[in-house]
């Protein structure tokens, strides 16, 4: 699938103006990741930016403190979901510029489309409607997101 058409079916720039979009295609990157390759880990504030599954999937796990011994606590990593074409990652960062939440791994060869917090705030300064547009789609995804993890948490056995 081409990034023209990964960047459409994603849903994270519908409103925008065709020129817009053409401005965000030219200057988003396609990333290629092995199996089990990292492509960020919870912490971390690089790569600074939100990315579209083209193929392949990808892996959120979080780490989660395993006990309560008086020393330091085992960490284990917690599975919370796993994505697949179409499916964007990283996106909370675009809202409040803040460090990963999660860790992220490719699973099985994958192709991703990354676009850059410094792409968006330059889609932003040139076309200010573009603003409202991308942060209410990626609200959706984020109200989403919260909605299977409240499911997810009413519903533990």
């Amino acid at each position: 699938m081409d990034m023209k058409s990964i960047l459409a079916q994603s849903g994270l720039f519908d409103g925008v103006s065709r020129e817009t979009f053409s401005f965000i295609l030219e200057n988003c990157e396609l990333i290629n990741c092995g199996d089990g390759e990292i492509i960020f880990v919870e912490g971390d504030i690089e790569p600074a930016g939100m990315f579209i599954i083209s193929s392949g999937e990808v892996i959120i796990t979080t780490e989660v403190e395993s006990g309560k011994e008086q020393h330091a606590p085992a960490q284990q990593n917690y599975f919370l979901t796993r994505l697949g074409p179409q499916d964007t990652f990283g996106e909370m960062s675009l809202i409040d510029g803040g460090a990963r939440s999660a860790t992220a791994t490719a699973r099985g060869d994958s192709s991703l489309c990354f676009v850059a917090d410094d792409v968006v705030q330059k889609t932003v300064d040139r076309d200010p409607r573009a603003a409202y547009c991308i942060m209410r789609n990626v609200a959706a995804i984020v109200c989403k997101r919260l909605r299977e993890s409240d499911y997810a948490i009413k519903h533990l056995a």
